[in-house]
């Protein structure tokens, strides 16, 4: 049996005393004059997902702009070096000098992307980094931790403080005007200031993407959500091992796992009675965006990487074996089975049949699943024009 249990209370409750020293460090970057020309983009999982598809954008297109990029660590600026750009550590003196001068901050996940500091005094674009199924930010239940006794005040400082963190977002893309509904509401900021641009990892997508058909071996990647405080969750229940060994060598199809990149799980162990040549291991940094067209078939639970696969027009499963637990912690926007009933099963098992029989026969699968996944709802924009727009709304708002 594999489980995860990723996160926990500790970051909610230090966001007390972060939004104290960020608030000191404010006061410095509203001191220090802004280039207007100086642009920085950062991501703290490392040099990839919009922040970087957005990042080479500009470098490329807009060069009257000066864009750097700002690393956590010298492993991601030096593999931003290597790529042709200009890229220092956020905590160098260089690093430090460019986040207090730079006029505009863009962003994926949240203020750690970049010098939480100097966000307050920066135009900041956040280009989120999913669409969402479950709840995010202050729409969600897991931001609403309860301790003992001095548990009702803490909660109520760290949300005060993640709202005031969201307040300093001036610009907040969207890829639908649906999802930016569900984003002014979990960021608790007024609808202009969100942009409906399309995301740039939809860019990369399609433009990566495939022409041909599918070909063999088959290859199923299985790519669960991260869980953040939903404590201890099997994250392949009911996987039958040899059941699966026995499936994937009928149809000629591979195995390939990839967890989110906050997970530190071995799951080596739950695959281990499937013929080696039949599975493979990803890293849990790897920037999948590029290689999604690389794959036959997508099994997932919770995760936003069911609508990038949605733009491929191929097969997804999904499956949730604890969706009304994990509704309780987190909350989900639409129940899963509003949304994807067709294809929703409560294990490994159970979805081993239905998934042999897509792969012998693709027209069986309900291509309405995807086409709503990627329909206007979720994703507006199809023509690889997202980082381009996303750009223009970037120069007229930033007056």
């Amino acid at each position: 049996m594999i489980r995860t249990r990723v996160g926990s209370t500790s970051a909610f409750l230090l966001r007390p005393i972060w939004a104290l020293f960020v608030g000191l460090g404010a006061l410095l970057g509203f001191a220090i004059a802004k280039n207007p020309r100086l642009w920085i983009f950062g991501n703290f999982k490392g040099f990839n997902d919009n922040s970087r598809y957005l990042f080479e954008y500009v470098a490329r297109e807009h060069q009257t702009v000066r864009a750097v990029w700002l690393a956590r660590d010298t492993r991601h600026r030096d593999e931003a070096r290597s790529a042709g750009y200009e890229a220092e550590t956020i905590v160098s003196l260089k690093g430090l000098i460019l986040a207090f001068r730079a006029k505009v901050a863009v962003i994926q996940n949240g203020s750690r992307d970049l010098n939480r500091a100097a966000l307050p005094s920066q135009f900041v674009v956040h280009l989120w980094h999913g669409t969402p199924f479950k709840r995010i930010l202050l729409d969600s239940n897991a931001e609403s931790v309860r301790l003992p006794i001095i548990g009702g005040i803490l909660t109520r400082l760290g949300r005060a403080a993640l709202r005031a963190s969201l307040q300093t977002m001036d610009m907040i893309v969207a890829p639908s005007a649906h999802v930016g509904s569900l984003l002014a509401s979990a960021f608790r900021v007024d609808s202009d200031r969100v942009a409906v641009t399309g995301t740039p990892r939809t860019d990369i997508i399609l433009r990566t993407a495939n022409s041909g058909a599918i070909g063999k071996p088959h290859r199923i990647l299985i790519a669960p959500t991260w869980r953040g405080s939903t404590g201890q969750v099997e994250l392949l229940p009911g996987f039958d091992a040899s059941a699966w060994d026995a499936m994937l060598a009928r149809v000629g199809a591979v195995l390939v796992l990839k967890l989110h990149p906050l997970m530190t799980d071995d799951i080596g162990g739950a695959v281990a009675g499937i013929d080696p040549t039949r599975v493979e291991h990803l890293p849990a940094d790897l920037d999948v965006s590029p290689i999604l067209s690389d794959f036959s078939v997508v099994v997932t639970d919770y995760s936003g990487i069911a609508f990038d696969f949605a733009l491929l027009k191929r097969p997804i499963f999904f499956v949730c074996s604890d969706e009304a637990e994990y509704a309780k912690v987190w909350g989900l926007y639409r129940s899963m089975h509003e949304v994807v009933g067709e294809v929703l099963y409560t294990d490994f098992e159970a979805l081993r049949s239905p998934l042999e029989r897509v792969l012998d026969q693709p027209v069986s699968y309900p291509m309405q699943v995807v086409e709503r996944l990627a329909g206007e709802d979720f994703l507006r924009y199809h023509d690889r024009e997202n980082c381009a727009r996303v750009l223009q709304e970037i120069i007229k708002r930033n007056v």
